[in-house]
């Protein structure tokens, strides 16, 4: 009897070193590089971007209090005054956005954020050091709000929310390997280091400007400037499923924050599990989220996603806070660990049903001004998520931990709710739609005897 045919596909053929070869190649490529074209170009731009952003997120901070002697009060009071205000603009920005051809206007703004940030070595004291911050603030919400309406234009359902997967895994790689390179400044630790960091950065946002430039050039919004500049705040339902992504993005904040001061005051966990918690988390996004964003082709489809990912969410702070319980330094260690992996598949899904309900119920004329709504779900959390995990995580502990879980399977409830009801208006919409156009076609045609 003939041997069983292998599938490459499915199982290498470990008895040979081609066949493990051949298996690696087409399943990392099915992790991070697209078929599709378009994917392709935006991830090499976002390989790039994201790489200038992981050389300044561990030395920004570092480098204005210990050069440029900015306090730690200063810097925080700076920062929350910049997210205070790019709050306030996010929607006037949506606005401006639909205005205009995205392509141009996203390489302007790009353009104009790498400037700002290779303009930091220029800053001397905290007078300069706030103009640049509240300057460039305006240009990041630009590009943001651009580059989210943008995106949601060149791909609809399933291969927008892959082409969103497949930005989240390249970006996890790039900010990576940027942080990596960044440990070289930091050994030197002398502020030229710093300031040749900067400026890279900036060369990384010309090189995603660029780039870019390979995009499909579309036309601005159709009919986006003749309608309400507040029409998408008065959707009540799309708000609604913004405040629900605004409590399932605390999560965010969990693995810097919470974890890393909950494992070293309360547990005797090794302080390097810290680390190890973030290494789990990256690795588990770059190599699965595009894979978990399948099956979140329509709104309900995604919203139960969203559903699903608050159970996860919820279990994985309930194995943070365990990790307490036990006085073993490795075994709490397992278990922060534990929470880690179950925290992130909730992770995975919460960025995948997302990405499906904010883009599937935004309505295509005013298409920026949606997305900019969207993006105060982010704003939001990152004002409100620091002081909450303190008072929750950090001073009571776990029954804070309980109840941040409970918050998110709240949430979650929700969302299949909000959005059911979002489509139901929608679909009443396009059937008067629908019967008002066939009306006035029957009304247009000439009687007959």
């Amino acid at each position: 009897m003939p041997a069983a045919k292998r599938n490459h596909d499915t199982f290498p053929d470990c008895a040979g070193g081609a066949g493990v070869n051949i298996w690696l190649k087409r399943n990392l490529k099915e992790r991070f590089i697209s078929d599709d074209p378009i994917v392709r170009v935006l991830s090499l731009a976002t390989l790039v971007n994201t790489f200038g952003n992981g050389l300044l997120s561990a030395t920004t901070a570092i480098y204005f209090t210990r050069f440029i002697h900015i306090s730690n009060h200063w810097l925080a009071l700076t920062y929350a005054a910049v997210a205070a205000l790019s709050l306030a603009i996010v929607l006037p920005m949506g606005n401006l956005v639909d205005k205009y051809r995205p392509r141009k206007f996203g390489f302007w703004a790009i353009i104009a954020v790498g400037f700002f940030s290779a303009a930091s070595i220029f800053i001397t004291d905290l007078r300069g050091f706030i103009v640049l911050e509240v300057t460039g603030v305006i240009a990041q919400v630009a590009m943001r709000v651009n580059q989210q309406a943008y995106m949601g234009r060149l791909r609809e359902g399933a291969e927008r929310v892959s082409m969103m997967a497949y930005q989240r895994a390249v970006t996890n790689i790039g900010i990576a390997l940027g942080a990596m390179a960044a440990g070289i400044a930091l050994s030197i630790n002398t502020a030229l280091a710093f300031k040749v960091l900067f400026v890279l950065d900036g060369i990384t946002w010309i090189g995603n400007a660029i780039l870019r430039l390979r995009l499909p050039d579309l036309d601005p919004v159709p009919g986006g400037n003749k309608r309400r500049r507040t029409e998408a705040l008065r959707d009540k339902h799309y708000v609604g499923l913004v405040g629900v992504n605004t409590i399932l993005s605390m999560h965010y904040q969990v693995l810097n924050l919470a974890v890393p001061l909950y494992v070293d005051q309360f547990t005797t966990a090794p302080k390097w599990v810290v680390a190890a918690t973030t290494i789990v988390n990256t690795v588990m996004v770059a190599l699965f989220q595009v894979k978990a964003s399948k099956g979140t082709d329509t709104p309900r489809q995604a919203a139960s996603v969203m559903q699903r990912s608050s159970y996860y969410l919820a279990g994985g702070f309930v194995v943070y806070a365990s990790a307490a319980w036990f006085h073993q330094p490795y075994v709490a260690a397992g278990v922060v660990l534990l929470g880690a992996f179950v925290h992130v598949l909730g992770e995975l899904r919460q960025a995948a049903g997302a990405w499906g309900v904010q883009y599937s119920l935004a309505r295509p004329e005013i298409a920026g001004q949606y997305q900019a709504v969207w993006t105060m779900s982010w704003q939001i959390s990152g004002l409100i998520t620091p002081p909450l995990l303190t008072a929750l995580c950090l001073v009571w502990k776990e029954p804070g931990w309980f109840t941040l879980g409970a918050m998110m399977l709240i949430a979650g409830w929700c969302a299949p709710i909000l959005t059911n009801r979002a489509v139901a208006v929608r679909e009443r919409e396009a059937s008067e739609a629908e019967a008002a156009a066939a009306s006035g076609n029957t009304a247009g045609q000439p009687a007959t005897a």
